[in-house]
């Protein structure tokens, strides 16, 4: 699973592969699962130690081994070689949804760190420079993208991409969270919600 250029149609090919039971999003900042004592653990495809999250080549499960972003726990996309982690969860066909994560990179080597993610109707790639960082100042940076479900089952899958040859040292995940994105209609029914509660608010106040 080293070579990034098999490694990434093969994660997608498996993410549109065949139907996977899904659920509501859970565990997206990593803290629940099969946990073994030390400062990580290196999981593998076929894994199912950590709850909610299929394993693709090969993770590092975070301890204590550098500052998380958010909890106690998160991930490194190189474990033994280049790796990745996704989840299929419950959508609304049509629906826009929110997903928010946090990147950082392994430290341990000062390189730019590559990460593909992949949902819905969403490709896309983000870097991380670790020059001048350390597992205690880790400089985790909060990233957003939209996506429109194209079912009721939708997969997240979050890939490395890294390619200097280090290939155990790669980009850092935490933090995720998928959230649904209010139709235009929605906000106009808020708005008129709480153009009532102020109305009935200034008729009581004037019939006092």
């Amino acid at each position: 699973m080293k070579n990034k250029r098999l490694l990434i149609p093969l994660l997608f090919a498996f993410a549109l592969a065949g139907q996977a039971q899904a659920a509501a999003f859970q565990n997206g900042d990593f803290e629940f699962g099969n946990l073994e004592s030390g400062s990580f653990t290196t999981l593998t495809a076929g894994s199912n130690a950590l709850t909610g999250w299929s394993i693709i080549g090969s993770v590092d499960w975070i301890h204590q081994y550098w500052s998380p972003s958010s909890g106690s726990r998160s991930l490194d996309l190189n474990g033994s070689g280049y790796g990745g982690v996704q989840q299929f969860f419950d959508t609304v066909a049509g629906q826009t949804y929110q997903v928010s994560f946090d990147l950082a990179g392994n430290p341990d080597v000062a390189t730019l760190k590559t990460m593909a993610v992949g949902v819905g109707n969403y490709a896309g790639v983000f870097q991380f420079d670790t020059t001048g960082r350390d597992r205690s100042n880790m400089g985790w940076q909060t990233h957003q993208i939209s996506f429109i479900a194209q079912g009721d089952t939708t997969v997240l899958t979050f890939a490395s991409l890294t390619d200097d040859g280090n290939v155990v040292w790669g980009p850092a995940l935490d933090n995720v969270k998928v959230t649904a994105v209010p139709e235009p209609e929605g906000y106009a029914m808020l708005g008129l919600g709480f153009a009532m509660v102020g109305l009935l608010a200034r008729r009581r106040g004037q019939g006092r």
